[in-house]
């Protein structure tokens, strides 16, 4: 099984490059990692820490470049701050470059689920592209992000449409309207 721990960055980013390797070894075409994998999920008033962010951004750099002659897509999750907002995002990686962020849409708040003391939900989000330092092109950030997966010969192997855990639970979910509009993998 796949477990983090809160705050432990490196220790993380080690299990997440372990899992990535023995995915590629297996020819795994999709490897999900567990939301707010990177930071771990239970950081609670640390996701408000610029030291904590930052390293979760160099762990994904990192990830990218231990990554970056695998076919694998893998999708990582970290905390990311944009215009004074931060957000509970899924980062798409494939050979070695982030292709897309996707905001988590519905945040739990209730019960021990407090997203909402740190994060905003993708509702708030006022751009729709992210400048990483280590990347040339900018990356496209949103709910609507649909990503055609090919093999090296540029056949499509899937459509991948990408939620994040409650945002499945709520009627008319990112990824109902993702599958409307093509995707074959959420």
């Amino acid at each position: 099984s796949f477990w983090t721990r809160p705050a432990a960055i490196q220790a993380n980013l080690d299990r997440h490059i372990r899992a990535a390797c023995k995915a590629d070894a297996e020819h795994v075409q999709l490897l999900v990692f567990p939301e707010l994998g990177l930071t771990g999920y239970a950081c609670r008033d640390l996701f408000r820490d610029e030291h904590l962010l930052a390293t979760a951004l160099e762990a994904l750099e990192q990830f990218c470049e231990q990554t970056s002659l695998m076919e694998t897509v893998f999708l990582v999750g970290l905390p990311i701050a944009i215009a004074g907002n931060l957000f509970n995002v899924a980062a798409v990686v494939h050979t070695g470059k982030v292709i897309a962020f996707v905001p988590k849409s519905f945040l739990a708040a209730r019960s021990e689920w407090q997203e909402d003391e740190w994060f905003v939900p993708a509702s708030h989000l006022q751009t729709t592209m992210v400048k990483l330092s280590w990347q040339v092109n900018e990356v496209p950030i949103g709910t609507d992000i649909l990503i055609e997966i090919t093999d090296s010969s540029g056949n499509q192997v899937f459509v991948l449409g990408v939620e994040i855990c409650a945002d499945g639970w709520q009627a008319g979910s990112p990824g109902d309207r993702l599958a409307l509009n093509g995707a074959t993998v959420i």
